[in-house]
């Protein structure tokens, strides 16, 4: 499969720590688009400078938004993986291989499933979607997803989900999902989800809406 089939989609909100890093690392897997959402320092600058597809969402529309509209431009460019990968280091490009290796055996959505969570709603979550789906680690912000199953949704996130929308559409739908396990990093910098309670309590909205769906 060609380098350039692979879409690594890395939203990104005042990262100008860790981008370059990042950026260098991931692009040996694939082609990088930079999702700066609103950004007050320099990572819109310096993802461009560095040869990413590089768009800007000037109000800050938030961690969804950023995705899905990484998602429409690599879509709009023919490619038929997408990679979602964070900005903070945290995540291991040496794991994206893996996951095209999910893929090229026949999956449509692999996820990659932490050694470690930070918060007791992603730990509780994990046990339910793990019985019921197979799936341990919905939450993660490693994931790979074919072009098939985000052409047939039509979407990446409609319910403001935490990027877990596309992931229940194709469990719902019978789309072949599996995940893949993972070692991350500590973040570098804040949680862009916030505080540990705030951080909670969007966790466990996204648990309801998805549960009662």
């Amino acid at each position: 499969m060609g380098r350039y089939k692979v879409a690594i989609i890395i939203p990104a909100l005042n990262e100008e720590k860790t981008i370059k890093k990042v950026i260098k690392s991931a692009s040996k897997h694939g082609k990088i688009f930079v999702v700066d959402d609103g950004s007050k320092d320099n990572t819109y600058n310096l993802s461009k400078s560095l040869g990413a597809v590089t768009i800007k969402n000037k109000l800050g529309k938030g961690y969804e938004s950023a995705l899905d509209a990484g998602f429409s431009e690599a879509y709009k460019q023919g490619f038929n993986i997408f990679i979602t990968f964070d900005a903070d280091c945290q995540h291991r490009s040496s794991d994206i291989p893996r996951l095209i290796k999910k893929y090229n055996s026949g999956y449509d959505i692999v996820v990659g499933n932490r050694n470690k969570k930070h918060r007791l709603s992603e730990f509780l979550f994990g046990k339910f979607t793990k019985i019921f789906y197979g799936i341990a680690d919905p939450f993660s912000g490693l994931k790979l997803y074919s072009r098939a199953v985000y052409e047939n949704a039509g979407f990446f996130d409609k319910k403001k989900s935490l990027g877990t929308d596309l992931l229940f559409y194709a469990l719902r739908n019978n789309y072949k999902v599996c995940d893949v396990r993972i070692n991350v990093n500590d973040r570098k910098g804040n949680s862009r989800l916030g505080n540990l309670i705030y951080s909670n309590y969007k966790i466990y909205r996204v648990i309801i809406s998805q549960i009662i769906w």
